[in-house]
């Protein structure tokens, strides 16, 4: 039986073998086909000398090839003509096989008695030849012998001639060809050969005007001439406009013409209406470009359109705060005790006290602070509560949480990443002294960025995702239902953002990760001043650089918005009268004849909460700096506020506007809470791109990072009709998608959550 069985396996392996095709067996080997291939190529093959031969060859059955091969005293050369047009055009694929000998390709126009008048040809191998006017010979020689591979390609040959030669007298030439020679040796393979009239390059549009002058809602006609060059009919010629990215053109018109039965020499006349819908400062302060497809091939030819926007704009006066405790010691200012420990006194008096005195003072005048709060810095508050033996700890983390979700309801409370404070993050040093009972983190290590290499993941503590989403997640719970929305900004403990491409690559993804559009942290992250000059105060940056405007809509990063003036507003060491004139130089910078300039601008302020001194001890809040704060929110409110040409704001409000303004993509965010029960949290839902038209547009909204561990089921809807259900959480991106159809509508996101729902649904996936 074995024997048989082996005899079997003896016969299936030779039949394999005797009965294998060819090219199977050799994938590279060439077969001679004449009777398949010979009418593929359709050109003449000419010869001078002997030992010349060619062949029609087929690759694998399939690959059709005419091989040229030259004697060594030989030469052979296989020539493919066409008729002279505009719209000419040669489509080839050669191989040369032989490092010696001559290889050539030729293109060429012949006059009507077939003379050559002009040509363009490529040296591979062999000696080159001298160019003149007429005759331009380019050196295609390999420098080594194992870069040779198929010469694809295609030209139009007026194109080409017009690059070349430049100067040509089309009218002399009758006929164009492709030649293909080999001598001396050499061998070519030529696998394509076609030379056809692409009457899509017979085709030219030439706008009336180059450039127009609009303003924004502005309706216009756009008019273009189509002339067919060729000599031939042109069946069809269909013209799409090209609109630029931004959404800064409408179409109020088909954008497809289509032109029948287009004569040789015609002339047609083509109009689309459009809308001025949005300004140059939206594209970065650049015209918008319309351009023209013609059947597939996109014309040179542009219409620049400037756009102007004729209603004001808006002022936004935003006032931060960097809220995080301060001892003072080794400093020339009384911030705090100066006992070289931070204890539960500093943080009361400077995150709550403090804080709460500013809100107040800003309350009297309807202006609002912005906190970028030290998360880190409560994380190491409440380690110390379990590490003392006295209550005062807990009590003092307690009076902050409340401060908080109550002072939440008119002012921004916004993340700080001074990161050294992190009691989760193993390479950060804290240390509790009982005799003070207070704490100590290594100051030197200030920052984010530079604690934390890696983009990460949100479940992964120990990286810049990991610990936006800790703190974001910490604040929206203190906040709970007190939030205004989803909070749109950050700022990095010392400006620590990360430096150089790669760096700030890193840190923006993380930003976006976790919902957040907008820093505050440029040229800080170079140990740089985060101020700038009115006009140069808030932009869209680049994904990869935060410290400049991006130079591409299709390149958009964070907004980055910057403290102003250059010596900007100080809250903690200025008086009034200096705080007003920086103000005013903002004002006289963007209101023009009495109106403010068109689109969002920003005056912004800063201090540190801690270094606000009252009139007398480190720990009041009466007199001293808050009665200079007061003055000038009183100046501000009586001289610009009250006249309509400052407005306060947030600085997610200011983000939220900017964006809303000069997005080139609608953005969607969760704003305010509108109803909360035991099984779920309902928020609207915000779309911001003000002029940005909608027909089934794809948009991801970011749902409350607290939520991300306990949330369910969402469920977008549209006038109170569900729309869109996701089941499928977590999601990736903490978002979920829906489509907008109608920007009239009042869109928001209910979100079931439930932590013990949400742990066993997770388990049953596990088990599916």
């Amino acid at each position: 039986m074995r024997k048989l069985l082996l005899v079997i396996s003896v016969l299936i392996i030779l039949s394999a073998i005797l009965f294998a095709k060819p090219y199977e067996q050799y994938p590279a080997a060439l077969t001679e086909n004449k009777a398949e291939v010979e009418n593929v190529f359709q050109g003449t093959i000419t010869e001078n000398g002997v030992g010349n031969s060619y062949k029609f060859l087929q690759k694998n059955n399939t690959e059709k090839m005419l091989e040229l091969s030259a004697g060594n005293n030989g030469e052979i050369s296989y020539i493919k003509e066409m008729m002279a047009d505009i719209s000419a055009t040669a489509n080839f694929k050669v191989q040369f096989l032989s490092t010696q000998g001559k290889g050539r390709l030729i293109l060429q126009g012949l006059d009507e008695n077939k003379s050559v008048v002009y040509s363009v040809g490529w040296v591979v191998t062999g000696e080159m030849s001298d160019s003149n006017d007429q005759i331009k010979w380019i050196d295609s020689r390999y420098s080594i012998n194992f870069k040779g591979d198929w010469i694809d390609t295609f030209y139009n040959l007026q194109v080409l001639f017009d690059k070349e030669l430049g100067a040509v007298n089309y009218n002399k030439i009758h006929y164009y060809q492709l030649v293909i020679e080999c001598g001396q040796g050499q061998h070519a393979l030529i696998a394509r050969d076609d030379m056809f009239n692409d009457h899509n390059a017979s085709l030219k549009i030439e706008p009336l005007s180059a450039k127009v002058n609009l303003v924004k809602g502005q309706e216009f006609y756009l008019q273009a001439n189509l002339t067919n060059l060729s000599k031939y009919q042109i069946n069809s010629a269909a013209v799409n406009l090209i609109l630029p990215e931004g959404y800064g053109l409408v179409l109020q018109s088909p954008a497809e013409i289509v032109n029948q039965d287009l004569q040789p020499g015609e002339t047609r006349m083509l109009k689309w209406q459009l809308l001025a819908n949005r300004s140059n400062a939206v594209n970065l302060d650049k015209d918008w470009a319309i351009g023209f497809n013609i059947n597939g091939l996109v014309s040179l030819n542009k219409v620049a359109v400037n756009i102007i926007d004729q209603k004001p704009g808006k002022i936004y006066y935003v006032m931060t705060d960097d809220l995080e405790p301060a001892d003072g010691a080794g400093y020339e200012f009384n911030w705090g005790n100066k006992n070289g420990w931070l204890d539960h006194e500093e943080y009361y008096v400077q995150l709550v006290k403090k804080a709460e005195k500013l809100n107040y003072i800003a309350n009297q005048y309807g202006a609002k602070w912005t906190h970028y709060t030290a998360i880190p810095a409560l994380l190491a508050g409440e380690w110390v509560a379990t590490k003392s033996q006295h209550t005062a700890w807990l009590e003092t983390m307690m009076k902050i949480k409340r401060s908080i979700k109550q002072e939440s309801l008119q002012h921004e409370y916004a993340i700080h990443m001074h990161s050294d404070y992190d009691p989760y993050l193993s390479q950060n040093v804290l240390s509790y002294n009982a005799e003070s009972d207070g704490l100590w983190a290594n100051h030197l290590n200030h920052g984010w960025a530079h604690l934390l290499s890696s983009e990460g993941t949100y479940e992964e503590r120990a990286t810049r995702v990991g610990t936006l989403f800790a703190y974001q997640t910490y604040l929206e719970e203190v906040i709970g239902e007190n939030s205004s929305g989803q909070s749109l900004t950050a700022r990095a403990g010392s400006f620590d953002f990360g430096v150089g491409e790669t760096e700030e690559q890193v840190s923006t993804n993380a930003y976006k990760k976790v919902g957040f559009l907008a820093s505050s942290d440029a040229d800080g992250n170079i140990e740089g001043y985060t101020s700038a000059n009115y006009g140069q105060e808030i932009y869209f940056a680049g994904n990869n650089d935060i410290n400049k405007k991006t130079a591409d809509l299709k390149d958009i990063g964070l907004v980055e918005f910057r403290l102003t003036p250059q010596v900007f507003l100080a809250y903690d060491s200025q008086d009034s009268q200096t705080l007003n004139n920086k103000v005013e130089q903002g004002l006289d910078y963007f209101v023009k004849n009495g109106k403010v300039e068109s689109g969002v601008h920003s005056i912004v302020g800063f201090t540190h909460a801690a270094f606000v001194l009252g009139s007398g001890k480190w720990n009041e809040v009466e007199g001293g700096q808050f009665q200079e704060i007061e003055e000038h929110l009183a100046f501000l409110k009586r001289n610009y506020v009250a006249k309509g040409l400052l407005e306060f704001a947030t600085a997610s409000q200011l983000v939220e506007k900017y964006i809303d303004y000069y997005t080139p993509e609608l953005v969607a965010i969760y704003g305010k809470l509108l109803q909360q029960n035991f099984w779920y949290d309902q928020y609207e839902v915000k779309l911001l791109g003000q002029d940005i038209p909608v027909e089934n547009y794809k948009v991801k909204v970011k749902y409350p990072l607290r939520f991300r561990q306990s949330a369910y089921k969402i469920e977008i809807l549209k006038n109170n009709e569900v729309i869109s259900l996701h089941n499928n959480l977590p999601s990736s991106d903490n978002a979920v998608e829906f489509i907008v159809d109608d920007k009239t509508a009042k869109y928001s996101m209910k979100i079931f959550h439930n932590k013990l729902i949400f742990t066993l649904l997770g388990k049953l996936k596990m088990i599916n």
